[in-house]
Parts: C-alpha cells; structure tokens; sequence
C-alpha cells in the first residue's frame, strides 16, 4: 500500500504497545509498512491488511476506512472510543488510531488464527470439550465488556478470531468486530434494529432491547459449534452477513460481515 496523502492526525491510543507514533506524529506509512494483501474486505468499511512496525518489528492488523463512506467520521470515531475502553486478553485490541486526508485507521492485534466460522467447517469433529472451553472465553469477554457498559449487537462465529493456527482447545479467541456496537447506561432501553439473522435476539427485532441481547447471540454459538458439519455449515454461512439488519429503525438490508466490519449509526446517539 502507498503512502497515505496529506498530513496524518495521530490518534492517542499507543501507551503500552513500544509503539510511540501517536506520541511523535506523522502519516501511518512513516511507522508501518502495510502490505497489499487484504486480510478481509467488507463493502460496508473498507479493507484490513497486515501491518509491521517499522521500529519494532511488531505485526499488527491496520483497519482502513474511507472517509468518503457516508458516517465514516462518526462512526469511526465511536469505534475507536469504545475500543479504547477495553483491554482483555479475549478482545481484540487497539493499538492506536491514524488519519489522513482520505482515510482512517485502527491498528490492532493481528490474529492469524482463522475465523471462528471457518474453522468450525474445517474441523471434521467438535467435541464438548472443546465447545465448553470456547464458550467460556467467550462469555468472559462479554462480562467484561458489559462491566465496561459496551453492548456489542453482532456477535456471531464470524466476528470471533483465533490467536494462531493451533489447536482449538489450546488456543485464544478474541471478539472482533465493534463498528455497530454500542455505549450504554444501566437499565437503557436500545432501539436500532441492527445485527446479524440467526444470531440476532428476537428483541432486537421488535426495536427494544438491553445490553443482554447479547447472551442470546452467545447462545446460538454452542448450536453452531455442536452439530454435524452440514448443519455447521449452514450455521457458519448465515453468519458471513448476507442480508445484515438495517443499522436504522426501518428494518431494511445492507451489506456486513468481513474481518471487522459493521460500522452503521443508531439513533441512541452513542451508537
């Protein structure tokens, strides 16, 4: 990828990776060599691809997103606030934030270990074991980020990343994916009809729901994950995001899915 144009404004997020861009200024190519292979491309933001740290040598996963996408700068700019608001070890994290002329960035952790969908149809048996130590990750990150008052809305097999190529029951899953999320108050009622068919809760649906929509997302995963693979297999393609709910109240279609897609407003102003 070519260098970015015009001046970059360095986002904050940087403190404890040895990453000192945000502290330092300039454009996103002054501190990381991006390659041109996309690790997922989505319509509804943009493109992913790897990135090193020109001084560290540290691989990171650089989101982009087009400013000339619609919200982009709005948001982009909610994405970032509530990614930097987590830091645990099974959701992804933000590194630090760029923008240029045309474009913004995350950098985050680069998980190489495939999605949570893909490797539910290459595993030719998934057994409890397994499932259980999967789903346990999994809801300790919900916790914690429902302790964090974050309503995530399309938790689904695509939007979860393993660390690396090993074994899944000796492996690290992170939640992806917070471009539809959401900020919230205790006891606030939500009302965008946003999310993924299948996983979605039938709240959702009806456009008045809490934070708790999420643990019927989660509850869809084991199903996912237990069946026999051509059932898998159907589970795992509605979960690619064809035919995503409306990011508004009008319960219209529009394109999701992708390594970290979503990215649509809502009318609670946080998202």
């Amino acid at each position: 990828m070519g260098a970015c144009a015009g001046k970059t404004h360095v986002g904050s997020k940087c403190s404890t990776s040895g990453e000192d861009s945000a502290d330092t200024g300039g454009e996103i190519t002054d501190f990381y060599e991006l390659c041109d292979e996309k690790l997922g491309e989505a319509l509804s933001f943009g493109s992913v691809c790897r990135g090193r740290h020109r001084r560290t040598g540290a691989e990171r996963a650089v989101k982009r997103t087009a400013k000339a996408r619609g919200k982009a700068a709005t948001c982009w700019h909610r994405e970032a606030a509530i990614m930097e608001k987590l830091e645990h070890p099974n959701i992804v994290r933000l590194h630090e934030t760029f923008e240029d002329d045309g474009s913004f960035y995350l950098v985050m952790d680069l998980c190489e270990g495939g999605e949570l969908y893909e490797r539910l149809l290459d595993a030719e048996n998934f057994v409890e074991d397994e499932a259980a130590g999967l789903m346990q990750q999994i809801f300790r990150a919900i916790c914690y980020m429902h302790g964090r008052h974050v309503c995530h809305r399309d938790l689904k097999t695509q939007n979860f990343l393993f660390l690396d190529r090993g074994p899944i029951s000796q492996n690290v899953v992170k939640v992806i994916d917070f471009g539809i999320s959401c900020q919230f108050e205790p006891g606030e009622v939500l009302t965008t009809k946003v999310g993924t068919p299948y996983f979605v809760a039938p709240e959702v649906l009806n456009g008045m729901y809490g934070h708790l929509s999420d643990l019927w997302s989660c509850g869809v995963i084991p199903e996912a994950c237990a069946p026999p693979r051509r059932h898998r297999e159907s589970i795992a393609s509605a979960a690619t995001g064809q035919g995503c709910l409306s990011r508004g109240s009008g319960g219209g279609q529009s394109e999701g899915g992708g390594w970290g897609g979503g990215g649509g407003g809502g009318e609670e102003g946080r998202g």
